[in-house]
């Protein structure tokens, strides 16, 4: 009888286990799978105004599409200068060479929902250090990164991999580098 009782005990352990190792693998998972998403401003747009989004999604897409399509109050950063249009600026616009003054910018950080890095051809992602120039602007939603190609694409997604970042990361493709 105690022989039965420790096997059918031993039997529940490994259940256990099993389940727990299950679910661990599982959340392990689904965490990579939603570690970040890289997706084109239209697509992201386009989803958030169908007729099953929830109406934060139709207004967060309304805010994204005023954001990039509207005249807004804007903080350009680059050539070693901030330039401020507006009172509260609500963008940045820098490109990706001129990352680095981000952390020049001293005012109007908390008014700021996007920033939007502009790519020149060739660019390289290895250096990009997001998380560490952003953390002074508190209350961006969206980072925009106008690329040059689709190519740029592909290695500005790999350039996230492993990243967790509370934006939503967006891309459009235009040719700036004869802007």
């Amino acid at each position: 009888m105690k022989t039965i009782k420790s096997i059918h005990n031993l039997s529940t352990t490994y259940q256990y286990l099993y389940l727990c190792i299950a679910v661990g693998f599982s959340t392990i998972c689904f965490a990579q799978a939603q570690e970040f998403s890289l997706r084109s401003t239209e697509d992201y747009i386009n989803q958030y105004q169908a007729k099953t989004a929830t109406v934060f999604e139709k207004e967060s897409a309304k805010n994204l599409s005023s954001l990039l399509y509207d005249k807004q109050d804007a903080l350009y950063v680059g050539n070693q200068s901030v330039q401020i249009y507006g009172t509260k600026p609500r963008v940045v616009i820098v490109s990706l060479a001129d990352l680095d003054q981000l952390s020049t910018i001293k005012a109007h950080q908390n008014n700021v929902e996007l920033i939007q890095i502009r790519v020149h051809a060739g660019a390289n992602f290895n250096q990009l250090r997001l998380s560490e120039l952003l953390t002074q602007f508190k209350n961006v939603k969206y980072l925009h990164f106008v690329l040059p190609d689709i190519a740029s694409r592909a290695q500005l997604a790999t350039s996230f991999t492993g990243l967790d970042l509370p934006y939503e990361l967006m891309y459009s493709i235009q040719n700036i580098d004869h802007d």
